[in-house]
């Protein structure tokens, strides 16, 4: 039987060097497991609020070719771990972080959901809440909550 480790991917963190023990830490899970991995790239919500002056349809435009560019980022990242001999796909999901890694992980019967902590001070986390905090209350599996590597 395939155990499935679901990962949450913020393309943001990609282009920062973000994910670097995220993703070490799940190489070594699955390989000893042999489970998929499911990439799960967190697109952002829809705004809820443009300016009256904003030019919609460039935003829009733009926002899509973002967002193409960072699916096809967590793609790549799906193509080195099947390098590495790991069955593993990229899958896009829109939505509050916590509740979309939630209701995935529901749908897919993963056995694991693997993130990133994010280092925000006191006040972030009162003002934006913990990602970790809400999946570790609501997710239907474990979550294993790996600490950011700064790069050097």
């Amino acid at each position: 039987m395939t155990h499935t480790i679901l990962v949450g991917i913020d393309t943001r963190e990609l282009a920062d060097g973000g994910h670097i023990a995220l993703l070490a830490e799940v190489r070594r899970l699955a390989h000893a497991l042999g489970s998929e991995v499911v990439l799960l790239h967190l697109a952002e919500a829809d705004p809820t609020f443009m300016g009256f002056d904003a030019d919609t349809d460039t935003m829009r435009d733009e926002r899509a070719q973002r967002e193409r560019a960072d699916h096809r980022a967590v793609q790549a990242l799906a193509a080195e771990l099947r390098e590495a001999d790991i069955e593993a796909r990229a899958l896009q999901f829109r939505g509050p972080p916590a509740d979309a890694l939630a209701d995935r992980a529901d749908q897919l019967h993963a056995d694991l959901i693997a993130i990133e902590a994010h280092q925000r001070g006191p006040l972030m986390r009162a003002l934006l809440g913990s990602v970790s905090h809400r999946l570790v209350d609501h997710a239907p599996c474990p979550v294993l909550v790996v600490p950011r590597v700064e790069r050097g």
